[in-house]
């Protein structure tokens, strides 16, 4: 059986203590390139629940250059419950689609009786016009966990923009246990969409999920 092979004089690195790094060593290897340096000092900061992690996460989701570092350190505050509105907002705002994406799905922390804070209710309505699928997609999905009439208008323009694609649509209809009709109402009078086949045949699932 063959373990490795090598050439003469070769010196293998000695492997990463990372159960020995401190926490600041812990939150620094988030900037890592290799992913398994990321995810094991992620599963370290979570296991120990060190508080004092939060003030050096906090700074490098606003600071690091690395947009996985960024995406490490928002999910890092949420391990240690320390997720707060203003982090979530850094992160809708983040140049990275995927960044962005995450805040959506972490936002629904913050919900108090499927109601978002106002300034981060008004930020996810924004986003209904990201110019990323992925990021749309997710706050499709997002909204689902809304209560109100006002989660309509952005899941009807999230339809308009992505009625074409199988999933996005799948992500809205999932979030319309409630609203469907007015989903309906007010996508069957925009002339274009529903002149569209793929128009036609989304406001055909509405009236399903209505009746």
């Amino acid at each position: 059986r063959i373990y490795r092979i090598a050439p003469d004089g070769f010196k293998p690195r000695q492997p990463p203590q990372l159960g020995k790094a401190t926490t600041t060593e812990l939150v620094a290897t988030f900037e890592h390139k290799n992913a398994w340096h990321r995810e094991t000092a992620s599963r370290l900061l979570y296991e120990r629940q060190d508080k004092s992690a939060v003030s050096l996460l906090i700074k490098l989701q606003q600071a690091s250059k690395s947009a996985l570092a960024r995406l490490h350190a928002l999910h890092a505050l949420d391990g240690l419950g320390a997720l707060k509105e203003t982090e979530v907002l850094t992160a809708l705002n983040d140049a990275d689609p995927a960044v962005r994406e995450h805040g959506i799905k972490l936002s629904e922390t913050l919900f108090a009786d499927a109601v978002a804070p106002a300034q981060l209710w008004a930020r996810l309505r924004q986003l209904a016009d990201d110019p990323d699928i992925t990021v749309r997609y997710q706050l499709a999905f997002t909204l689902g966990e809304v209560k109100g009439l006002e989660r309509i208008a952005p899941l009807a323009g999230i339809a308009r923009r992505d009625v074409s694609d199988s999933w996005t649509q799948a992500a809205i209809l999932s979030a319309l246990a409630e609203g469907a009709g007015e989903v309906f109402s007010e996508l069957s009078q925009d002339m274009g969409f529903r002149e569209s086949k793929a128009g036609q045949d989304f406001l055909r699932q509405l009236v399903v999920l209505v009746g």
